[in-house]
């Protein structure tokens, strides 16, 4: 039997639609319309194959990002009227094909995730395991070495001077070092590292319970403020780390939980809001309202670019015709990024950046290529979402993985690395393998080699104070 709640997912969706096709007065976004009603194909798919697992997080994150892409990214274009935006405007029949590949996306990306939902022998979810704490030693100490030697380049890497909300200053020194690449990526382990390893050692003090969970807290508006900059997607993914990993941890105390990071998220993202597209630094009494609306405008017509609505789809499908992609490119778009080896890779030809210099001509990087475009033009039409298709599968095994684990240091990483795989059809390839290359990799390494050290050490701490047994002769 359907249930209320699926009816009322379906009506609010089908009025979507209807809104779109009705709201809509640029008739180059005729076929628009369609998307909510794919997106609703998507939610059948999901639920049919992958039964009881569609309730946990990697399926749920999946669902979220393609309900702002599909549902919520056309409402905004209609709702306010912002049909153009940088570059060139794409013609109608550049974005019927965008739509059009939009949708074939979205086909496509649902029926990997329908065969590999039913590849699992047993569809129910699995039972999560009690999360744990764990001794942490070696991190710690890789944590201080960390600190000082990022402390003698620039402290101000890691301890931004405001927390949270953002000023000029702190985005100036981040791009600063930009060039410098093992700082850089020392400074994002040491983030990752620090965060784990905090919300880990407080769940093993001996107190209650709520002591922790308040701990934890506070701990994370320090975790986030280690992330403050004009990038919302981190600050974005830790928050949500940060709700699942502490509910995971002390369920009794979920809704607190989710209402102070939710609070700590608003504000935060309202900062970079503020900053970075409308230019405030200081915000009074006297032009909050003016701030308000303005940031409302901004925010509806920021969703194309976030999501990679059909006008940036567009826009990748004419780029294309002034290139000659290929297989060989997008080869390089996935590994141009690798430390230690990009030199030997052609920078001039990653994707984001022609996509930059073809919307505005010169050095700007603000737009995000999407990853439909990118297959488009490298692959063709019949296996542009194939891309699309093989971050929204990772996502997925690293879902099963994270239902494996019962640790808070694996938890932690793990969540992060849904959390932001999720987003891959708001992402280019080079996004994505920036974060692989310098963030997660990294991070998996200097755990995994903290785990091996502290099993060695102890080992060899048993043996140096077992007693020799006592040798009984004739």
């Amino acid at each position: 039997m359907i249930k209320i709640k699926t009816l009322l997912i379906f009506f609010l969706i089908g009025f979507s639609s209807i809104f779109i096709a009705l709201a809509n007065t640029d008739d180059r976004y005729w076929l628009m319309w369609l998307l909510p009603i794919m997106y609703s194909f998507l939610l059948i798919i999901m639920d049919i194959s992958a039964g009881a697992k569609s309730k946990e997080i990697g399926y749920r994150a999946i669902k979220i990002v393609m309900l702002f892409r599909y549902v919520l990214t056309p409402i905004s274009i209609v709702a306010s009227q912002y049909y153009i935006g940088p570059g060139p405007e794409p013609s109608k029949g550049t974005l019927t094909l965008a739509v059009g590949l939009m949708m074939y996306e979205l086909i496509f990306v649902g029926a990997g995730i329908f065969i590999y939902s039913l590849r699992k022998k047993n569809n129910s979810s699995i039972e999560k395991k009690d999360i744990i704490g764990e001794k942490n030693s070696p991190l710690w100490i890789f944590l201080i070495i960390s600190f000082i030697t990022i402390w003698l380049v620039d402290i101000r890497l890691i301890i931004p001077n405001n927390l949270i909300t953002i000023t000029n200053e702190v985005v100036r020194i981040s791009l600063d070092v930009e060039r410098a690449g093992p700082i850089i990526i020392l400074r994002n382990v040491f983030r990752v590292i620090f965060g784990m390893s905090l919300l880990n050692s407080i769940n093993r003090l001996k107190i209650t319970n709520k002591s922790k969970m308040i701990l934890s807290l506070f701990s994370l508006v320090l975790i986030l403020g280690l992330y403050t900059s004009n990038a919302r997607w981190d600050t974005l993914s830790i928050s949500f780390v940060g709700i699942i990993l502490l509910t995971d941890m002390y369920p009794r105390y979920s809704k607190t939980i989710t209402f102070f990071i939710g609070s700590i998220l608003i504000v935060a993202l309202t900062s970079v809001t503020i900053y970075k597209f409308l230019g405030y630094t200081n915000i009074s009494v006297s032009n909050s309202i003016t701030i308000i609306k303005e940031m409302i405008e901004v925010v509806s017509k920021q969703f194309q670019v976030y999501f990679s609505g059909p006008r940036n789809v567009a826009l990748a499908i004419d780029m294309g015709k002034s290139i000659d992609a290929n297989v060989g490119w997008l080869i390089n778009d996935l590994f141009g990024s690798f430390p230690g080896l990009s030199s030997f890779f052609d920078q001039s030809i990653r994707f984001n950046m022609l996509f930059n210099q073809y919307i505005y001509s010169g050095n700007v990087i603000s737009q995000i290529v999407p990853l439909i475009g990118i297959g488009y033009v490298s692959l063709g039409f019949i296996f542009s979402p194939i891309i699309t298709t093989l971050f929204t599968l990772l996502t997925l095994k690293l879902n099963d993985e994270y239902m494996k684990r019962s640790k808070i240091l694996d938890r932690y990483l793990l969540i992060y690395m849904i959390i932001y795989t999720s987003m891959c059809m708001g992402m280019s390839i080079q996004i994505l393998t920036n974060k692989y290359y310098a963030v997660f990799f990294p991070s998996l390494v200097i755990l995994s080699a903290s785990r091996v050290i502290l099993k060695l050490f102890t080992k060899q701490n048993a043996h140096k104070y077992t007693k020799p047994e006592r040798r009984v002769f004739d």
